[in-house]
This record gives C-alpha cells, structure tokens and sequence, in this order.
C-alpha cells in the first residue's frame, strides 16, 4: 500500500518534466501508475469483513504513526478513484493542444 502512495507522489513529482520534454505524449506513461494501481488493487482485493493494515512510524519520539487500512469500502473507492483518474490522463493526451513550451504573443 504504501508503494502505491509513493508511487503516486513520484509521478506526481516528476509530471511537469515529462510534460515539459515529451508535450501532452507524457500523460500516457503517467497514466501507467493509476493503471498499476489499480491492477494491485484488483489482484489484491480484500475478503469481505477483513481488512489489511500497514503502519509506520513517521515520528516515534512523538508516538506518531502513519496507518493505512485497506478494506471492502476502500477497494471500492479506490477502483473508483484509480479508473477515473486513468481515463482522464489518457483523454488528456489527446485533448490539450501541443506546444513547444514557448508563451503566445
């Protein structure tokens, strides 16, 4: 779970670049996470009335952890949020105009 996370936060990271170097051809690669994502989520759905966890520690002199649970209603959200937000990278591909990065005058 916390790959998928981090994941997200490196395409996320590196977007702009790709959009910058390659135009709108950058939002197909970028559409490979939430597809990867929810590929996992898929193969790793969970059985009714359990749940999987995963914790962290972010800060323990403080007690503070990072916890995640995975359930039913969170594999549902996910396919949800992962599936639509696939299709609209992909739609964004073909929808934005292409440009050399230079401003209009």
């Amino acid at each position: 779970m916390l790959a998928i996370l981090f994941a997200h936060a490196v395409a996320t990271a590196v977007a702009p670049q790709l959009v910058y170097r390659w135009g709108r051809t950058a939002f197909y690669p970028l559409a490979s996470v939430p597809l990867g994502s929810l590929l996992w989520v898929v193969l790793n759905w969970p059985e009714p009335g359990r749940a999987t966890t995963a914790s962290v520690e972010w800060l323990p002199e403080l007690s503070m952890n990072i916890t995640l649970r995975f359930d039913a209603l969170a594999a549902i959200m996910s396919v949800l949020v992962l599936g639509i937000g696939a299709l609209v990278l992909f739609y964004c591909a073909d929808y934005f105009h292409h440009h050399d990065g230079r401003t209009e005058k």
